[in-house]
């Protein structure tokens, strides 16, 4: 799916969080639609582009990257690109100047909602003033209905131990904006891609 690139720390990078926290309707049909905007497109090859000139690490630069092809429950379809797109998300990591150290991998069926939500905290920790921060997500993505009265859908991204029975847990946008606080508010740039999709994740469904 296209990438999308978020929460922009003191330098605007791209979408703000309120475009981000904006809530949005269903289609008629309740059938979920389009994947996370193309924000990223734009800036995406630059940063490849980059990568042929790797920057020098740096200690002030970090990366947590969580990719999720492999799901516990069998009624979600497996991803078989997302171990493709890790690989790809080190390399882009590396082309910003992050060390090896400094890279952290979720990946597969440990990147549970509860473990996420951890290391996405534990990784905001570690951001001290002028810090650069680099997280790329990529699986599935949804939508789902908030408000059934008003016909009102929220995205969501799907982590590894997701029910398509209860369709929970979901990552909500509230919840990554929530732990990643502390970094917005000492990183000089934070940079938030998903390549995830909205069309029916909870229903093993995939673009």
């Amino acid at each position: 799916g296209p990438l999308k690139v978020m929460w922009p720390a003191r330098r605007h990078l791209g979408l703000s969080t309120d475009q981000m926290s904006t809530t949005l309707r269903c289609s008629p049909s309740g059938r979920v639609c389009k994947a996370l905007g193309v924000a990223a497109l734009a800036l995406l090859p630059h940063l490849v582009a980059s990568g042929q000139e790797l920057s020098a690490p740096r200690a002030s630069r970090h990366a947590l990257t969580i990719g999720i092809g492999d799901y516990a429950d069998p009624a979600i379809t497996p991803l078989r690109g997302v171990v493709h797109d890790v690989g790809n998300a080190r390399q882009m990591a590396q082309s910003m100047g992050v060390p090896e150290a400094n890279i952290r991998v979720l990946q597969d069926r440990a990147a549970t909602h509860a473990n996420i939500r951890r290391a996405l905290k534990q990784t905001a920790e570690q951001i001290r003033d002028g810090d650069r921060l680099f997280i790329y997500f990529s699986g599935h993505g949804t939508r789902y209905l908030a408000d059934a009265a008003a016909n009102v859908c929220r995205e969501a991204l799907i982590p590894a131990d997701l029910s398509v029975k209860t369709k929970a847990p979901l990552l909500t946008p509230e919840e990554i904006g929530e732990d990643l606080a502390p970094a917005y508010a000492k990183a000089d740039k934070v940079f938030v891609f998903f390549d995830a999709c909205h069309s029916g994740g909870v229903q093993a469904r995939t673009r």
